[in-house]
C-alpha cells in the first residue's frame, strides 16, 4: 500500500511538472496586423581634445505588421511604419524630426523624408520561434524616400543622408536591430527557471555589434508569459564607419551589457512589453589623417533605454 501510495505520489509530481512547461513560440493569424510601437532614449558621452561631448537622443518608431503568409514554421508580414520620429541634443545644437511634421508648412527636409518612410511598405519573414530571417524592400523604400526630398537636402547632403540611412535602416541594420527587441524562442518546451542563449548582430551607426544573450522563463500569468534576457555586447573593432556619414576613418573598440525584461501574449507569443537598458564604454579611434597626422583616441560611453508596446 505504502509503495502504491508512493508511486501516485510521483506521478502526480511528475504530472505537475509537465503542466509547468510552455512551449514557447509564435501563433499568429493570416490576414492579422500585429504593431510595435518603440522609444529608444539614449546618452552618448564622449572626450574630444580634451572636452567632454554629450549627446542625448530619442528615437521614436511605431510598426504594423501584417501577416500575408503562413507557412509550417514561419510567417511572411507587410510591414511599415506608422510614426517615426527623432530627436537629438548636442552642444551648441537640437535638432527634431518627425513624420507627423511632414506635410506642416515649414518642416524640415528630414521630417519630410520621414513623412515619405512611413508610407512604404517592406516585408519581413519571421520563423515561428521568433528569429527574424529576411528583411526585403527597405532598402529602396529608404532611398526612394530621401530621393523625394533630394531637391530640399541639396547635392552634398544626398549622398550623406542616404549613407546613414541605409546603414542604420538597410537591410542587415534593420534585421539585427528588429531582433534584439523580438526575442528568439528554444525548441524545446521550457519551465520556470529554464534559459537558453542566442547570438544577436545588429547595427550601430553603421557598425556591428554582436549580443550575446542568456533567456530565462520566469512564469506564465494572466495571460501572459514572462522572461528575461541578460547578456554582453561587443562592438566589433575592425569596423570602419562609411567615410560618407564620417569623414575620418574610425574604428570602434567597445563593449558592455544589456539586460531586458520581457512579457507576451500566451496565445499568440507577441510582443506585450519589454524594457532593454544597454550600457557599453570603451574608446573609438581616430587614424591618421591629413587633419589628424597622429591620430586620436576618444573615451566613449553609451547607455541606451529601449521600450516596445503592442
Amino acid at each position: 500500500m505504502k509503495k502504491l501510495s508512493l508511486l501516485l505520489l510521483l506521478c502526480a509530481l511528475m504530472a505537475s511538472c509537465q503542466s509547468n512547461k510552455v512551449l514557447l513560440q509564435l501563433d499568429l493569424a493570416e490576414g492579422e496586423t500585429y504593431y510595435q510601437k518603440s522609444t529608444m532614449e539614449s546618452h552618448i558621452s564622449q572626450e574630444f581634445g580634451g572636452n567632454n561631448i554629450d549627446i542625448d537622443m530619442n528615437i521614436i518608431g511605431d510598426m504594423s505588421l501584417k501577416v500575408l503568409e503562413v507557412a509550417d514554421d514561419s510567417y511572411l508580414m507587410e510591414a511599415m511604419f506608422d510614426k517615426m520620429g527623432m530627436e537629438m541634443k548636442m552642444p551648441m545644437m537640437n535638432m527634431s524630426f518627425s513624420s507627423e511634421d511632414a506635410d506642416k508648412e515649414g518642416s524640415n527636409p528630414l521630417s519630410k523624408m520621414f513623412g515619405k518612410m512611413a508610407e512604404k511598405p517592406f516585408s519581413i519573414k519571421m520563423s515561428k520561434k521568433g528569429k527574424i530571417l529576411e528583411v526585403t524592400g527597405m532598402e529602396q523604400a529608404f532611398s526612394s524616400a530621401v530621393d523625394e526630398i533630394a531637391e530640399a537636402l541639396g547635392d552634398d547632403q544626398l549622398d550623406k543622408v542616404k549613407s546613414q540611412m541605409k546603414q542604420n535602416f538597410g537591410k542587415n541594420g534593420m534585421l539585427g536591430n528588429l531582433q534584439l527587441t523580438s526575442p528568439i524562442f528554444p525548441e524545446d518546451k521550457v519551465e520556470p527557471g529554464d534559459t537558453w542563449d542566442a547570438a544577436i548582430t545588429s547595427s550601430m551607426n553603421g557598425v556591428d555589434a554582436d549580443h550575446q544573450i542568456t533567456y530565462t522563463y520566469v512564469k506564465k500569468e494572466n495571460g501572459q508569459y514572462y522572461l528575461k534576457a541578460n547578456g554582453n555586447t561587443k562592438m566589433a573593432q575592425s569596423e570602419k564607419v562609411d567615410p560618407a556619414v564620417m569623414p575620418f576613418p574610425m574604428t570602434y573598440d567597445m563593449g558592455g551589457t544589456l539586460n531586458a525584461t520581457i512579457t507576451l501574449d500566451a496565445e499568440t507569443g507577441w510582443i506585450k512589453t519589454i524594457d532593454l537598458d544597454q550600457a557599453m564604454e570603451g574608446f573609438v579611434e581616430i587614424e591618421k589623417n591629413e587633419q589628424l597626422p597622429d591620430g586620436m583616441s576618444m573615451p566613449m560611453e553609451i547607455n541606451m533605454k529601449t521600450k516596445v508596446t503592442d
